[in-house]
C-alpha cells in the first residue's frame, strides 16, 4: 500500500471548540498569536463557566472535549468517500453496547468531497458512554471550572446508570447569521437509536430539541446533515469494532497536528480506516459492496442473546478483508 497514493485528498476536521473560542476571545482582547497556552484557554473556559454559558448546549461540547482529551485525542480519517458511501448504504441491526470497547471520545474527520444526499460534512465530535459515566462527567467538569458547583445535567427522559448515549457535537460558519460560528449538538440514548437513524424526521420526534439555553431550532437542511453524520458514524464505528485490520495508526499521507488544531493543542493520536483491498484482476474491476449487513447475534431459544457483532460475509466483491465476529470478553 503505497503512501503517496492512500489517503490522498483533503480532509474536514474537527476543530476543538475550546481552541475555536480561545482564539475569538485572544482577538477581541488584541492579544498576540503567541498566547497560545494550556493555562489561557482553561482561564477562558473558567471565566464562561460562571456565566449562563454553564447551561448551554457549548457546555455539553466542552465537557465531551475533556474526555477527549482525556482519551488521548484520537482522529480518525475515514480513507475516501467511497468508504464513506459504502458504510451509508450498510444494513445494521446493532446496539450503543455491541461497540462497548470503542473509544469512549473521539473526532472523525470527513473526506472533503464527501457528500451524502446533497449534503457535504464538517468534522465532528463524538461521545458515547454510560448516563453514570455522563454524570461523573459533568461532576468533574464542575470540579474543575465551577468551583466544585455541581454541573446538572437532566435529561429530558430518566436513564439508568448503564444506558448508553450518543452525542454528535461540530461547529460550522452559518452564512445566514452573517458569517457567525454556530454550534451543532444531538444526544440519542440506545433506546432511540433505532428511530433516529431512520430518518431526519423520525430523529426530530424521537429526541426533539435540546433544552440548553440560547438553542435555536434546526432547520430542515441543518436536521439532515446531523442525522446523516449521526448515522455515518456509527456506521463508522461499527466497521471498525467488525473489522479491526481496517484500523492503522498515523496521520494520513502530508496531514499533521497544524492540520487539526489551531495551534493551542498540539498531541493527538491519529488513526486511519482503510478501504478494502482490491486484490486480483478480472472482470469486476472494482471494489464495491453486496448487501454489506451488521448485526447482533440470534437470539436462542431461552431468549438470551450472545454480546457480540456479526459481519455477515459475502458482501465484499474483489476485496482483501476479513471480516471478524466481534465478541465481548
Amino acid at each position: 500500500m503505497g503512501g503517496s497514493k492512500y489517503m490522498s485528498g483533503r480532509y474536514n476536521p474537527y476543530t476543538n471548540f475550546r481552541e475555536t473560542y480561545a482564539d475569538i476571545i485572544r482577538k477581541s482582547r488584541g492579544l498576540p498569536k503567541t498566547v497560545k497556552t494550556t493555562a489561557f484557554i482553561e482561564s477562558l473556559i473558567s471565566e464562561a463557566m460562571q456565566t449562563s454559558m454553564s447551561q448551554s448546549l457549548e457546555a455539553g461540547i466542552l465537557i465531551d472535549e475533556d474526555d477527549y482529551v482525556a482519551n488521548h485525542c484520537r482522529v480518525y480519517f475515514p480513507a475516501d468517500s467511497n468508504l464513506l458511501h459504502m458504510l451509508w448504504k450498510a444494513k445494521m441491526d446493532v446496539t450503543l453496547s455491541d461497540i462497548a470497547e470503542f473509544p469512549r471520545a473521539f473526532t472523525i474527520a470527513w473526506p472533503d468531497d464527501i457528500e451524502i444526499e446533497g449534503q457535504k460534512l464538517c468534522g465532528c465530535l463524538v461521545w458515547w458512554g454510560t448516563a453514570k459515566e455522563r454524570r461523573e462527567l459533568n461532576t468533574r467538569f464542575g470540579n474543575k471550572y465551577l468551583n466544585g458547583n455541581f454541573l446538572p445535567w437532566n435529561p429530558k427522559t430518566p436513564l439508568r446508570d448503564d444506558q448508553r448515549i450518543l452525542s454528535i457535537s461540530y461547529h460550522q460558519t452559518d452564512p445566514t447569521m452573517g458569517g457567525e460560528i454556530m454550534a451543532y449538538r444531538c444526544v440519542v440514548p440506545d433506546e432511540k437509536l433505532a428511530l433516529c437513524l431512520k430518518s431526519p424526521e423520525e430523529m426530530k420526534s424521537a429526541i426533539g430539541e435540546l433544552g440548553a439555553l440560547m438553542t435555536l431550532s434546526l432547520t430542515d437542511e441543518e436536521r439532515k446533515q446531523q442525522f446523516i453524520m449521526l448515522k455515518l458514524a456509527l456506521h463508522l464505528m461499527v466497521y471498525a469494532t467488525a473489522c479491526p485490520q481496517a484500523i492503522l495508526p498515523g496521520w494520513p499521507d502530508k496531514y499533521r497536528e497544524h492540520d487539526v488544531s489551531k495551534g493551542w493543542m498540539k498531541d493527538f493520536t491519529p488513526i486511519r480506516l482503510a478501504s478494502p483491498i482490491r486484490h486480483r484482476e478480472g472482470s469486476s474491476p472494482e471494489t464495491h459492496w453486496r448487501n454489506w449487513h451488521f448485526r447482533q447475534y440470534p437470539i436462542k431459544k431461552d431468549g438470551s442473546r450472545q454480546k457480540g457483532l456479526v459481519f455477515v460475509t459475502g458482501c465484499l466483491v474483489n476485496a482483501d478483508v476479513d471480516p471478524q465476529t466481534v465478541i465481548e470478553m
